[in-house]
């Protein structure tokens, strides 16, 4: 490292990888792989800078019951994950709560996981040993969980809260509740 005077000068790089062509370039699969992955990965930042992790809309979270069984039900919504990935939950969901549980509070979390390929299809290939399958789409897999300790971590987005009173019924609250940061909101626009 060397000084400019002032101190000492580390020179950064961007995890942001873009790609560039040039006029008469062969693209290959790498190259438009690289150029949707660039998107992705602006897309993902600018999210994750403007809005925070949280619920953006919908995802209310409600106890039902009848027929001799509990759950609770979560609207159709869309939050953002720690790492600005969209999560669209386009139907209502829900989760069992008739299982043994001391009483207590419990977080309801909605959480992120890997990508999940599908609609797989075979490349073209001189013989049939070279023609493999390849998955041609992905969708982003989440899940709803009932945990007994408040989670933490970009992967985990708290819905809102159980409480289990001694005689056996629930109570949903919003308590924790993660929702995302408002653009212009006083929260936002001092920071």
């Amino acid at each position: 490292m060397s000084g400019d005077g002032n101190g000492a000068v580390r020179h950064l790089r961007s995890a942001l990888v873009a790609p560039y062509f040039v006029p008469g370039q062969i693209l290959l699969d790498d190259d438009l792989t690289a150029l949707l992955n660039y998107s992705a990965q602006s897309l993902q930042t600018v999210v994750r800078a403007v809005f925070g992790i949280g619920v953006a809309s919908g995802m209310e979270v409600a106890r039902k019951e009848g027929g001799g069984e509990n759950w609770v039900e979560v609207s159709e919504g869309v939050a953002f994950d720690g790492h600005g990935r969209i999560i669209d939950l386009n139907t209502p969901q829900r989760i069992d709560v008739n299982f043994p549980m001391s009483p207590g509070t419990y977080w309801l979390v909605l959480i992120s996981e890997k990508e999940e390929p599908f609609e797989q299809r075979r490349s073209m290939g001189l013989t049939e040993d070279e023609q493999r399958l390849h998955p041609t789409r992905s969708r982003l897999a989440f899940r709803l969980a009932i945990v007994s300790s408040k989670p933490s971590g970009p992967y985990h987005i708290v819905l809102g809260t159980l409480k289990k009173e001694a005689e056996g019924s629930w109570v949903c609250e919003k308590a924790d509740r993660m929702t995302v940061k408002t653009p212009g909101s006083p929260s936002v626009a001092g920071a």
